[in-house]
């Protein structure tokens, strides 16, 4: 059975993020037993939180686990009580927009963090709890 889950020892999953360890980044992996299949990580923020990547190593793309471990990642932001979710890697940017995102120039609310470049923006208010 997969199961997607906080990580809890960095060194687990540096082989494959690039993102390295800080205070305010977590990471949440895939695991079928104790096979890591995916990883993905997330920086937080006061006001926002940021998608830093998503990885799914060749050999296990073909169980579909990038929308699962967006929407994991998604989650474990939400319980945290921050609602703005900004990405700036275009690599993701199919898995983005089936996540919701959409690509601005213009974020009213935590755009004095990222004026010079378009982002990805989703708001979490309600993303969990209304229907699609």
């Amino acid at each position: 059975m997969i199961e997607i889950k906080p990580v809890e020892h960095w060194d687990a999953v540096e082989n494959l993020l690039k993102t390295p360890k800080k205070d305010n980044v977590f990471a949440m992996a895939a695991y079928d037993q104790d096979e890591l299949l995916a990883a993905g990580a997330v920086a937080l923020f006061d006001e926002h939180a940021e998608l830093l990547e998503v990885v799914v190593p060749k050999q296990h793309e073909a169980l579909n686990l990038a929308y699962g471990m967006g929407k994991s990642l998604l989650n474990f932001i939400d319980r945290r009580g921050i609602a703005h979710v900004v990405c700036s890697d275009d690599a993701l940017e199919p898995l983005l927009r089936r996540l919701r995102f959409k690509k601005t120039d213009k974020v009213d609310e935590i755009g004095k963090y990222y004026s010079e470049n378009e982002i990805y923006y989703l708001n979490l208010t309600n993303y969990f709890t209304n229907h699609c």
